[in-house]
């Protein structure tokens, strides 16, 4: 009987063991290929695929969210969003001037490839397209002060990578103290060693 309860707890803990030491993703002649061989190798630049990922799935929760913000204020006034958004946005952003696209292109020549006569439509075009962004901004923020929005979305974990430092060229002893000047702060710091040796 103890065998039997003994084979059973084994086939049910061994793939959980199994599991904690890693998965399976391969094998070659019956050589296994473990997860953590080639997440571990990877591990870089699958965060920065996952941090993409999730900046991708943050925007479109973004718009999604001033989309329906839109769509509750244009049935609260009876319009539709884009007259809405003619209404506090469009109407309410003046047009660019003389001046700002002379301003604009003093401060900016040097990065213009060309002439200012040949850029200035461009530029008014330009600074015409940020005050509307800046101004659509503005409203959505005020819509979104006045609604409960709850985000969900988890950011991806924060890829935390040991760093050894056995055999890199250092000088001085191991276990000297090292001293990090911030804004005129001065913080000591202990060796591992020495830090483990007070704390005990």
């Amino acid at each position: 009987m103890v065998f039997w309860i003994l084979l059973v707890w084994l086939g049910f803990s061994f793939p959980a063991m199994a599991k904690a030491a890693g998965e399976v993703i391969a094998e070659v002649d019956g050589i296994a290929i473990m997860s953590e061989e080639v997440e571990k190798p990877l591990a870089s630049q699958l965060s920065k695929l996952e941090e993409q990922i999730y900046n991708l799935k943050r925007q479109r929760v973004e718009a999604l969210i001033n989309e329906k913000l839109l769509a509750k204020e244009a049935i609260k006034r009876g319009v539709s969003p884009s007259a809405l958004l003619d209404i506090e946005v469009t109407s309410k952003v003046s047009l660019v001037t003389e001046q700002e696209i002379d301003k604009f292109y003093q401060e900016n020549k040097a990065q213009l490839q060309n002439e200012e006569s040949s850029l200035r439509d461009q530029i008014r075009v330009h600074l015409q397209s940020q005050k509307l962004s800046g101004k659509r901004e503005e409203f959505l923020k005020s819509l979104r002060s006045q609604a409960k929005v709850v985000i969900n979305l988890k950011p991806p974990p924060v890829l935390r990578v040991s760093v050894s430092s056995d055999g890199a060229p250092f000088k001085g002893p191991a276990n000297a103290s090292v001293t990090t000047r911030v804004l005129g702060l001065s913080l000591p710091f202990l060796p591992a060693s020495a830090s483990n040796s007070r704390s005990a």
